[in-house]
């Protein structure tokens, strides 16, 4: 008994150490109430669909109401996995640009945005004049939690969504 349990133990090690050790993203917990799902949520305003993609978080928002909303990028943040905040920036908003005021993002009724976003501190000049980014999602995520704060403004009422991920391997 105690070899077969042995056994199973280190397959299942050997399996593990085949998996991608590329930080993918579960949908853990989001504000306000909602139906939550892996990788997505919704409410009666929004439909949002996230992605790790060369560890750094990407996003499909589809605009659920009859009204245009806005993201408003400049009250947005990222909470790294020990808990500091990060101003963002989202792909529309160039490096020289990052200490600029973003416009917000409009979402036409029904329509939707795909965008995606990256810590303004992540992102430096690379020695020849191009921009690097650091990633968002690196090992020393795995096993742990971040966080988005993302504000969306409906007319003259604003919602603060947030959204914590539970960064785990990825199978790509």
């Amino acid at each position: 008994m105690k070899k077969t349990l042995i056994a199973c133990a280190v397959a299942l090690m050997l399996l593990a150490g085949c998996a991608s050790s590329k930080p993918g993203l579960v949908l853990s917990e989001a504000k306000p109430v909602g139906t939550m799902e892996k990788k997505s949520y919704q409410d009666d305003h929004i439909r949002i669909e996230f992605l790790a993609v060369d560890l750094n978080m990407v996003f499909v928002l589809t605009n659920k109401t009859g009204e245009a909303l806005r993201v408003l990028w400049d009250e947005s943040a990222f909470v790294d996995e020990s808990g500091v905040s990060h101003r963002v920036m989202h792909t529309a908003q160039g490096l020289s640009e990052r200490n600029q005021t973003q416009q917000p993002s409009v979402i036409a009724p029904g329509a939707t945005l795909r965008d995606g976003l990256a810590p303004i501190d992540y992102a430096k000049w690379s020695r020849h004049g191009s921009t690097q980014k650091q990633e968002m999602l690196s090992k020393k995520s795995l096993g742990k939690k971040v966080g988005l704060l993302l504000p969306v403004q409906f007319k003259d009422q604003k919602e603060e969504y947030f959204f914590e991920f539970f960064v785990a391997k990825s199978r790509n």
